[in-house]
């Protein structure tokens, strides 16, 4: 039989093992998560504590627990003459939200907004009015302030959990994919031409299941991403949490690139293992 010269080179030249290094994206994409999730944790942290600062103000005390409608939060704060306290207390809300809100540490980096933008993007455009542009503080403005805050570090807190899911999801995956690496080249590490045909059959069975390993996480993790569609901190907006999330890489996918990579590398080394137990047999 006549061998062909490309598969009398291939076997001359050992199978190039996996290296940890393949594993390109998910540690870029861990490190991005953990910086979102401390900057979703600190926003939390931070309207909780504006809350706070004006559920404690004096002396309004809500007559009703219910948000006020657009228009009646408006008619409510169509003030008569104000006096000293009550400005000085509509002056208090802006110096705690710029107390909490605004002097996260990463406020500058990742909005750098004015007062007037980001309570706006928070809290709406009326209440937000309210706020930067009467002086009388009530019990309706209060009660709409608190529950405004109050919402937006639910938000936060819910997007957290989901940020805590895909960090472990990018773990356990990169941890699969490793384990996967080093079984490749343990099996590949003797060169084909000195493997008895026994010898490669088992090569290309524990090819094959490397082979399995990668296509079932590949498969998971599509499942992911059609299920991935979740609410963005700030707005409540629908958002492709991995397009959201990777924005700034020059992958969107990054566990579906770094586990096709490896599983490319696995079936070309199970190609070859083929290959050559075609030429014995």
């Amino acid at each position: 039989m006549i061998r062909p010269i490309e598969l009398l080179h291939s076997r001359s030249v050992a199978t190039s093992g996996l290296t940890s290094t393949l594993i390109t994206w998910i540690p870029r994409a861990k490190d991005i998560v953990q910086t979102e999730q401390k900057r979703t944790r600190a926003e939390r942290d931070a309207f909780e504590h504006f809350g706070n600062r004006v559920s404690a103000l004096e002396p309004p005390s809500p007559s009703s627990t219910t948000l006020p409608s657009d228009y009646e939060l408006t008619r409510s704060l169509d003030p008569p003459p104000s006096s000293p306290s009550t400005t000085n207390e509509i002056d208090v809300i802006q110096q705690a939200y710029r107390d909490t809100v605004l002097n996260t540490t990463h406020y500058e980096e990742e909005y750098n907004e004015s007062l007037v933008q980001n309570m706006t993007i928070e809290f709406g455009e009326n209440l937000t009015t309210a706020i930067t542009t009467h002086s009388q503080l009530n019990p309706s403005l209060q009660q709409a302030v608190i529950q405004s805050a109050t919402a937006a570090s639910i938000r936060r807190a819910r997007f957290s959990n989901r940020l805590d899911d895909e960090i472990a999801t990018l773990t356990d995956v990169e941890q699969t994919l490793t384990t996967t690496i080093k079984r490749f080249k343990q099996v590949t590490e003797r060169p084909r031409h000195q493997q008895s045909i026994e010898d490669l059959q088992e090569t290309h069975q524990e090819l094959t299941t490397c082979l399995k390993t990668c296509e079932q996480l590949i498969e998971e993790r599509q499942t992911q991403r059609t299920d991935g569609y979740t609410a963005e901190a700030r707005t409540d907006g629908i958002v492709d949490l991995q397009e959201y999330l990777y924005c700034s890489l020059d992958v969107t996918y990054p566990v579906l690139v770094d586990a096709t990579t490896v599983l490319e590398h696995c079936t070309t080394a199970c190609r070859r293992v083929e290959d050559e137990l075609v030429l014995r047999l």
